[in-house]
């Protein structure tokens, strides 16, 4: 349980600030001959980081109430140097092609692929929910397997480029001039339409990271395309409570996979071949807090902690 697959040759993959990174996919399979549903799960972090507060331990939630569980750790611009653009996006639509063309080896039943993503990772998500036919891979081998998912959870979500945005991820994502067309492209209110995949979609009223406007103006998209949505607005504050649970509360995140591209461009740095700024370095002791038990969020709606319940009951339903 918990094995590692490379998503990219490295040939082909070309971020420059990897420092030796390639993203990966982190499998839990079951060992029976069953074929059983499969959540990507996305892990957020500003697309400077990848968390591991929501990779290890809400794939095995999801494996536990039976699915093929995986985690992506795909490509993000730790140091804010080099805008990282479409990248991210090519990483989740390999992936998903990658679950299809192995779900006799994993399997996985291919017309049941759920996406579950937080805050910048469900950006990442419903970006590849919304743009799933504009991304052709560069491989023939994975051109013949689809990469739109067949659902997508929305934890927190990042969504919108405008007034409401998440400035720091954005920044990540962008950099700090986008072109208007860049900035409109990954808006992701903007580019629902009836193919969109069904989508849960759930908060906190009071999140003090990312406005609760992004959750609402990608709700009100599907609802006006007629795409099938759960929306739930849970009161009290918190950002991206992975799965807001006792394991959760107590800092039982599992291993922390995740941060390898972190760690990778922080030995780069000590070596000499890059600098690492104040702010990155700032962000590296973050990361410390962040994984520290989580016990000290007071919950005035009790029903958050059963959420991961509530998606699998609506996904027994939608899929």
């Amino acid at each position: 349980m918990g094995k590692k697959y490379r998503i990219w040759e490295r040939e082909e993959y070309e971020y420059a600030r990897a420092f030796g990174f390639i993203p990966e996919i982190c499998g839990y399979i079951h060992r029976d001959n069953k074929k059983r549903r499969a959540v990507l799960v996305v892990p957020g972090g500003g697309y400077t980081i990848v968390s591991p507060t929501e990779a290890e331990i809400v794939a095995k939630k999801f494996f536990k109430a039976g699915y093929q569980a995986f985690v992506l750790t795909y490509t993000t611009n730790f140091l804010h140097d080099m805008p990282l653009m479409s990248q991210p996006l090519q990483d989740i639509s390999r992936a998903v092609r990658i679950l299809r063309q192995r779900a006799d080896e994993w399997r996985i039943e291919k017309n049941r692929v759920v996406l579950c993503g937080f805050s910048a990772g469900a950006h990442l998500c419903a970006s590849l929910a919304v743009h799933y036919e504009e991304i052709e891979d560069c491989r023939n081998e994975y051109k013949a397997y689809s990469n739109r998912p067949d659902g997508v959870v929305l934890a927190s979500p990042v969504i919108s480029t405008g007034e409401c945005r998440h400035s720091d991820s954005m920044e990540a994502l962008l950099g700090k001039h986008p072109s208007e067309e860049m900035m409109s492209y990954m808006s992701v209110e903007k580019h629902i339409t009836s193919c969109t995949p069904p989508s849960f979609v759930w908060q906190m009223s009071e999140d003090e990271v990312v406005s609760v406007q992004n959750s609402i103006l990608y709700v009100q998209g599907c609802i006006e395309k007629g795409v099938e949505v759960a929306y739930r607005l849970y009161t009290g504050k918190g950002h991206s409570l992975s799965t807001a649970d006792r394991a959760w509360e107590e800092g039982e995140f599992g291993k922390f996979y995740t941060l390898k591209q972190m760690n990778m461009v922080l030995e780069a740095g000590k070596r000499g071949e890059v600098r690492i700024g104040e702010e990155a370095l700032k962000i590296s002791k973050m990361v410390k807090e962040w994984t520290k038990p989580q016990n000290h969020y007071v919950y005035r709606d009790e029903d958050v902690k059963n959420w991961t319940r509530d998606v699998i009951k609506w996904l027994q339903k939608i899929l």
